[in-house]
């Protein structure tokens, strides 16, 4: 289950989002199992952050960091992941369709 805390930072909006990620360098988000089904995520850094099983589909991942992300058994249909960086990711069992 995702860190609420971790959750609601995100919803504020990819600033701000990037602004902690950048002042807590050490901390690894935790947004298992995170509905973020359409959001806006356009630029967000997700650097090896834990979207297991998450939903992200239909979402605006375009440009986003996703380095070394746990994204297993994530959904991402539909996702738009134009010149996402998907390097070192783990993507066992996610859905691209």
């Amino acid at each position: 289950m995702a860190n609420q805390e971790h959750l609601n930072i995100l919803k504020q909006g990819v600033e701000v989002w990037n602004q902690w990620r950048q002042e807590h360098t050490d901390i690894r988000p935790d947004l298992r199992d995170a509905d973020l089904k359409r959001a806006d995520l356009y630029r967000a850094d997700l650097t090896k952050a834990h979207l297991n099983e998450a939903d992200l589909s239909y979402a605006d991942l375009r440009e986003a960091q996703l380095t070394a992300a746990n994204l297993y058994g994530a959904d991402l249909r539909g996702a738009k992941l134009i010149e996402a960086d998907l390097s070192k990711a783990q993507l066992t069992a996610t859905n691209l369709s």
